[in-house]
């Protein structure tokens, strides 16, 4: 895992306010659809409690400049009419 990536990706998710960072489906579905697999492949490999434990450590590696810019995502649900 590139650690450096990883935070990255999660920082630019956080910063989008979409959902709670404890989500962690929802964040993967972000991650996902935003082309951020190396935080994709690291929640499937079970290492989001780890990011989520050192990310006030890791933050502090990571550049202004690395933090890709991620897209929200839309809802796809619909009220039945």
């Amino acid at each position: 895992m590139d650690r450096r990536k990883v935070i990255a990706q999660y920082e630019a998710i956080r910063r989008l306010g979409q959902t709670n960072m404890f989500d962690v489906r929802m964040v993967e579905l972000i991650a996902y659809h935003n082309g951020f697999y190396e935080l994709v492949e690291a929640i499937e490999e079970g290492r989001y409690p780890e990011i989520l434990l050192n990310y006030g450590k890791w933050i502090e590696e990571v550049s202004e400049d690395e933090i890709p810019e991620a897209k929200p995502i839309e809802p796809v649900w619909r009220l039945r009419e």
